[in-house]
């Protein structure tokens, strides 16, 4: 799973906009904070294609998309010109959601592309006096607190 990850320089209100048009989609969910503002805007596409938009700081705001693509050997995590974010973004058909998403994707000052796998879990996790717990032992994503939770399974 290819995941792309955008920093942007808008406020949170734009996230507001954002809203109407994503609810044609199939899938949304939202948290509202005590302003009335979204404090996290959950979008779910065609099969395996996630779009999520939460706030980063007072002024800025942290998007993603994610996706299933086949692995490409040796490319894990890598920064990317906007030229580049916008063809992987078109090419991926995240371009087709919502036109307020092209504003974001076109005012974003700083992308990355990060791999994200599945990992068939291990038969053993220890061997001697060594351990392995949490993220070690566990291939889940890095989001949505998933190292927290398995902190408490290993515990």
């Amino acid at each position: 799973m290819d995941f792309v990850q955008a920093f942007d320089r808008f406020y949170l209100d734009l996230i507001n906009l954002l809203t109407p048009v994503l609810l044609k989609t199939s899938d949304v969910t939202n948290r509202v904070d005590e302003s009335g503002r979204y404090a996290m805007l959950n979008v779910y596409g065609d099969i395996g294609k996630h779009f999520i938009i939460y706030p980063f700081n007072a002024e800025q705001v942290c998007f993603a998309y994610t996706f299933r693509k086949p692995i490409a050997e040796g490319e894990f995590w890598r920064t990317l010109t906007n030229d580049q974010a916008l063809g992987f973004i078109r090419e991926c058909g995240f371009t087709q959601w919502a036109s307020p998403i092209n504003t974001f994707i076109s005012n974003t000052s700083r992308w990355m592309k990060v791999g994200l796998y599945d990992r068939s879990e291990l038969s053993t996790w220890y061997e001697h006096r060594v351990v392995l717990v949490v993220d070690a032992a566990h291939s889940t994503a890095p989001h949505h607190i998933q190292g927290t939770n398995q902190v408490m399974e290993d515990a």
